[in-house]
């Protein structure tokens, strides 16, 4: 609204100058004026060319921004060509002038605000997490990885530093809050993107700017720990990931806090973790991604499990698993999960299968793939992450908030250099096309009068 209300004030200033043009060129020769519409709308011009070529987001990103650019090119011309010509050509006038510089003024202040809400957008920082994201073409394309610690405040969990993704798509519109994906990776292993991205890039330029925010974290503790993802002695694993890292998420990151933003995913032992979780939390997360986790944690060394994470009781071991919790809680509403296995995955591809027909019967909306000729690793994970990153994307579960300025003369796939272009192109081109149109009307004026004042002798 603010750049609306400023276009119409400029607009409104544009049309008084004009008169003021309109009126010097009727009775005076208007050189000046003339001089300050061709030299303002070539500077206008250069400035633009090199605005769009050194900034890295140079999108107007909607039609007004566009209109205030234009506006300006012709009001500040003619209102200093209106005060260059009422002061040295047009005999004084009881407050004439001071009429002409007060025009002036305001059609500067407007200019100067019009200018601002037209550009500044596509020169503001983006900031998450405390820290300050460089807006690139690269991370406009690619999006922007950055280490973050998340305190154990509540669990007391000892975890490595996790890594955020921040989607190019919020890089460009930081104003629309996006949704996230909460995801744990397998044993031994590190807190890594690089699976994720690997199967978003697969996914083309499309789903990599409508992706949410992706923070892998760590449920070890270290790269060759293996505590089960449940609250034992080992550590409270649960509690840091239900509670710890959804705190710090609510804290740091653009993400509402409605379950249907709300993603847990993992893989292997992290799958285990993803499972267990949305079983056991459904007011937290409203979907959920596993490729090849194991139905029961420690798998393939449940009994070492059992002796040193349940106190040697089975009964606490089977009161941990995702199956009891899923039973546990009756039907689910409005859960979406994908599992992926390998068709070679003997170790824990039973398993998986397992528990999405048990989560399908407590009416998870459940999707599987299991990947030919593959294993446990490999293939099987980038399928997989693929897989339940394409469904999430396509049957809308990563939904925006807050409306995406429309980008004026851009598809939506273009990029935003691509988008400045086009839009400083036209912009300059109609410029030029209005001053010429400027130049050959004043010259006709100019003509008419010199015909009036030199009549045919009779």
């Amino acid at each position: 609204m603010l750049l609306v209300g400023l276009c119409l004030g400029v607009g409104a200033l544009l049309v008084l100058s004009s008169i003021v043009f309109v009126r010097r060129a009727l009775v005076y020769s208007s050189n000046r004026t003339l001089i300050a519409v061709v030299v303002w709308q070539l500077v206008s011009v250069v400035a633009l060319l090199v605005w769009s070529s050194n900034t890295a987001r140079p999108d107007l990103v909607e039609l007004p921004g566009w209109i205030a650019l234009g506006f300006v090119a012709f009001a500040v011309p003619l209102a200093v060509g209106a005060l260059l010509d009422g002061k040295w050509s047009v005999p004084p006038r009881p407050g004439l002038k001071i009429v002409t510089i007060a025009l002036l003024a305001l059609t500067l202040t407007g200019s100067v605000g019009a200018v601002a809400a037209a550009i500044v957008p596509s020169l503001s920082r983006t900031t998450v997490a405390g820290k300050q994201v460089p807006i690139t073409a690269e991370t406009l394309q690619n999006g922007y990885s950055m280490a973050v610690h998340i305190p154990p405040t509540t669990s007391g969990f000892s975890a490595r530093d996790a890594n955020l993704w921040v989607p190019p798509g919020y890089i460009l519109h930081p104003d629309v809050r996006r949704p996230v994906v909460e995801t744990m990776m397998g044993q031994p292993g590190d807190a890594s993107l690089g699976a994720t991205l690997n199967a978003l890039h697969a996914l083309g330029s499309n789903a990599l700017q409508n992706a949410p925010f992706v923070l892998v974290v760590d449920q070890l503790g270290g790269r060759n720990l293996n505590p089960p993802c449940r609250d034992t002695v080992a550590g409270r694993v649960t509690t840091y990931l239900s509670v710890d890292v959804p705190r710090w998420i609510r804290a740091n990151l653009p993400v509402p806090d409605t379950r249907t933003y709300w993603t847990v995913a993992g893989y292997s032992h992290g799958g285990d973790c993803a499972e267990f979780l949305e079983a056991t939390f459904p007011s937290i997360w409203s979907n959920m991604i596993s490729v090849s986790g194991p139905d029961r944690p420690g798998t393939p060394h449940v009994a070492y499990a059992i002796a040193h994470y349940f106190g040697g009781s089975q009964a606490a071991f089977d009161a941990s698993l995702t199956a009891t919790a899923l039973r546990a809680h009756g039907h689910y509403k409005d859960t979406v999960a994908t599992f992926a296995t390998g068709a070679l995955d003997t170790k824990y591809g039973p398993g998986v299968i397992e528990v999405a027909s048990l989560a399908d019967e407590a009416g998870w909306h459940v999707s599987t793939i299991i990947v030919p000729n593959s294993d446990h690793i490999g293939v099987t994970l980038n399928e997989g992450l693929k897989f339940g990153y394409h469904k999430l994307l396509t049957t809308g579960r990563f939904p925006t908030e807050g409306a995406t300025p429309p980008r004026y003369l851009c598809s939506s796939q273009a990029t935003p250099s691509t988008c400045g272009g086009y839009q400083s192109a036209t912009l300059a081109g109609s410029i030029a096309l209005i001053d010429q149109g400027l130049v050959i009307a004043f010259f006709v004026i100019q003509l008419l009068l010199r015909l009036r004042s030199n009549p045919k002798p009779e």
